[in-house]
């Protein structure tokens, strides 16, 4: 599939894109002058203190080849992004642009970003032509009283879709991992020393960028002290799991009486200086 390259703006936007989005240059409000329009704002430089008089977002994706597409959905399922079966590209969201330089580097931008905007951002891996591709994702948002940004850095397998997400007007993402938990019956008598926990990520994140120490159930219980942190692949399914331990008598303080209950952990993926949030849930049942 040959992708030549789209930019939807009046002539005058187009300048300002192409220009200043790629410098990333950080603009002091006390300088942004009063003739300066919203829109020129955002797209020319990402970024503003607090206190800026606009809101906008800004994704960017970048990989080496030009095998993966940038998407960017609201929370009514408009779109903007390459639209596979026309062949042409969605802004369907006003005030979206959208620009793909052939080269590796696409970019979508908002210049309005309403307080309770809720958006997905879609890396999708659809047409790749490797088994697994790399790529890095920013996604910064800019309101008046918050700035939101985050950094990814990961790989994807073929014909999978990976996401981000901005809630509320700011960007934020968040992995969505698998817990495992054993034993996962428990009795208030037992003995046992551990809970062991299996902890997955999405396929193309390695569990082994996952800092143990930022590992929390329930998020007030730490991994114990001192036991190992292990790879392995516990339910056989060719994914490697995380294996970590708690203290099984510290878990049973969670529990007032039987039944059952959801536990989740949360914890830190860490790659290439930059940091994304994971959670996962698993049940258990007390006696």
């Amino acid at each position: 599939m040959q992708v030549r390259g789209w930019l939807f703006k009046t002539n005058l936007m187009c300048q300002v894109f192409l220009l200043n989005l790629g410098k990333w240059p950080v603009a002091q409000y006390s300088t942004i002058p009063a003739s300066v329009s919203a829109s020129d704002f955002i797209l020319g430089n990402w970024l503003c203190e607090l206190g800026c008089p606009f809101s906008g977002l800004v994704a960017k994706k970048q990989e080496s080849g030009h095998d993966l597409f940038l998407h960017l959905r609201d929370q009514e399922d408009r779109h903007v992004g390459l639209n596979y079966q026309t062949g042409n590209v969605d802004l369907q969201i006003p005030g979206s642009y959208y620009d793909d330089n052939r080269n590796g580097t696409s970019r979508i931008a908002l210049i309005e970003l309403p307080a309770n905007a809720s958006y997905t951002v879609d890396v999708d891996a659809a047409f790749s032509q490797l088994s697994l591709e790399s790529y890095n994702l920013t996604v910064i948002s800019i309101k008046p009283d918050k700035i939101g940004q985050f950094n990814v850095t990961a790989t994807i397998p073929k014909s999978t879709v990976q996401h981000a997400s901005v809630q509320n007007g700011t960007a934020q993402t968040h992995l969505s991992g698998t817990l495992d938990l054993d034993p996962n019956v428990l009795s208030p008598t037992s003995k046992g020393k551990y809970i062991t926990g299996y902890v997955g990520l999405p396929a193309g994140f390695n569990v082994s960028f996952i800092d143990p120490s930022s590992l929390r159930l329930n998020d007030a219980i730490p991994l114990v002290p001192g036991t190992r942190v292990t790879i392995g692949d516990h339910d056989s399914d060719g994914i490697p799991d995380l294996i970590v331990k708690f203290d099984r008598q510290i878990v049973k303080t969670l529990f007032t009486k039987p039944g059952n209950y959801t536990l989740h952990i949360t914890g830190n993926y860490v790659r290439s200086g930059n940091t994304v949030p994971f959670e996962a849930f698993d049940s258990v049942y007390v006696r």
